[in-house]
């Protein structure tokens, strides 16, 4: 008896130790072929700017290549239903942003996916600030200046949107009801078209991340109010954050996340996660994002898992408040 509790002893740990090698052995020869990064916008986009920022990094790091492919359509969920339906080998994999996995699960009755569960979340790489900007002719140098003309003018004031459900969208309609203020909404087909009538003055307010406001418009046209997070931006050092301008808690980014198609194996999502981890510490990865105006997120996949957990409850109720039912 004590012979065959001995046996089975050893046999476990032989077992152990092949499963070890063979886990080994996997993150040792990952990736075995170019990894194929999918970027649900099109090029120039935030998806897709952090994605090639990517691509370089993981050329530079690994013995294979790392080509984007962008995937556009459906708001961004036809590149999300690409990856979640990709092979779970680690060389398909989805650099996806927030909205299209914390909110448009509210705005869609039918998505061909489940956020939750078919993608795994190996970290988040950038986020993207949320700005409020006005057109100079607005008499307003700042924001209690801007919510008292509002109060004023109550639904005189227009802002535009990159459409209805929103990052831009959303974030107006929370700064309205943070500040007590009514205002019009003008939904376009992307927030640079909404920027760019706000520049022509065809409309008052756009509630957007930074890049796309101060990207490619001429300054002098345009006022950015606040900057909704915690700390000033070190591309926009004048511009306060909202607790100093008067709205305290309340912060507002957006956030680019790398993903994996759901039965990858826990030992590539952990060396993708410390890969992940390690580049946003890097200096000239970190200079390439505040040169696009983004800030680099430093999470492991469990605190990224977290976030999103957390995000889907904030922006759930969020959704319900500015009235959107799911399509």
């Amino acid at each position: 008896m004590q012979s065959f509790a001995v046996g089975r002893a050893v046999v476990s740990g032989l077992i152990a130790i092949s499963l070890w090698a063979c886990s080994a052995v996997l993150v040792y020869s990952y990736p075995t072929r170019p990894i194929k990064i999918v970027a649900p916008f099109p090029p120039g986009t935030g998806s897709d700017l952090v994605a090639r920022i990517l691509a370089d990094f993981i050329a530079t790091n690994s013995s294979q290549q790392a080509t984007v492919e962008n995937r556009v359509g459906a708001v961004g969920n036809i590149g999300v239903d690409a990856v979640a339906k990709a092979s779970p080998d680690g060389h398909t994999l989805g650099l996806i942003p927030g909205t299209n996995i914390v909110i448009n699960p509210f705005l869609y009755k039918h998505l061909p996916f489940d956020t939750t569960r078919d993608l795994v979340a190996i970290g988040p790489i950038a986020e993207a600030t949320i700005t409020i900007a006005v057109n100079a002719s607005v008499p307003a140098r700042n924001l209690k200046e801007f919510i008292e003309f509002a109060k004023a003018n109550p639904g005189k004031l227009n802002y535009g949107s990159a459409g209805p459900g929103s990052i831009s969208h959303l974030a107006a309609v929370q700064f309205a009801k943070t500040a007590g203020i009514e205002l019009m909404h003008v939904p376009y087909r992307g927030i640079v078209q909404a920027v760019t009538d706000l520049v022509a003055g065809h409309i008052q307010m756009v509630a957007g991340p930074v890049g796309p406001v101060m990207g490619s418009m001429p300054s002098e046209k345009l006022r950015v109010l606040v900057a909704l997070s915690p700390q000033r931006l070190p591309y926009l050092p004048e511009v306060p954050t909202a607790s100093e301008a008067g709205l305290r808690d309340y912060e507002l980014t957006t956030w680019f996340g790398l993903f994996a198609p759901t039965g990858t194996p826990k030992e590539i999502v952990a060396k993708l996660s410390d890969d992940v981890v390690n580049m946003t510490r890097e200096p000239v990865f970190r200079k390439r994002l505040f040169d696009n105006y983004l800030q680099p997120m430093t999470m492991s996949s469990e605190q990224f898992a977290r976030l999103i957990a957390l995000d889907l409850i904030k922006w759930g109720r969020v959704v319900q408040e500015a009235g959107l039912e799911p399509e």
